[in-house]
């Protein structure tokens, strides 16, 4: 998100990769790399590009780089990359940088409310042919990312789901336990 705000602020400045790259002393594959969203952004780096783009006012500029500094904040997903989709680790690293998550998931639990059972059967739902360890992983990596949920500063969570979401939950005490938790 960071590096396409920074693609659409050099456009709009009229500058070449070559001249924001120069400005940071870098190149201007570095600079693509950043725009894509495929390498590290240095708050520094960020900081001289806005300055270069124009950006002088001081909320936009704080936005851009809280972000950039919580772009790199995700470093956990990269151990799960394999298991991702090519959107997965940007898409983690939105959700550990939000302040309001909203859902809307009428046939399941929510994957971030679900316990470690029910995040157990789901995969094994999605995935007939996965391995223990591959399930196991899957699992480990939602709970993980629950763990953003119980930060200081997590992000608040509105949830929209049918109950019989719950009723589908075949076992008891899963479902005593997914209510609970």
């Amino acid at each position: 998100m960071v590096g396409a705000q920074l693609r659409r602020l050099r456009q709009v400045r009229g500058l070449t990769a070559e001249t924001a790259g120069h400005a940071i002393r870098a190149s201007h594959t570095k600079i693509s790399r950043m725009e894509r969203g495929r390498g590290a952004l240095s708050e520094r780096e960020v900081a001289t590009l806005l300055t270069l783009y124009g950006v002088t006012d001081q909320g936009q500029r704080g936005r851009l780089l809280t972000l950039a500094g919580q772009a790199n904040a995700a470093p956990w997903a990269h151990h799960y990359r394999d298991l991702l989709p090519s959107w997965g680790q940007t898409y983690l690293g939105l959700e550990q940088a939000s302040s309001v998550i909203r859902t809307y998931q009428p046939q399941l639990v929510p994957d971030l409310l679900q316990t470690e059972d029910v995040t157990r059967g789901v995969v094994r739902l999605f995935h007939p042919n996965a391995s223990a360890l591959d399930i196991e992983r899957r699992v480990a990596l939602q709970m993980t990312r629950q763990e953003n949920l119980t930060r200081p500063d997590a992000p608040r969570v509105w949830a929209v789901f049918d109950q019989g979401a719950l009723w589908r939950l075949v076992d008891r005490s899963a479902r005593r336990a997914q209510i609970r938790h």
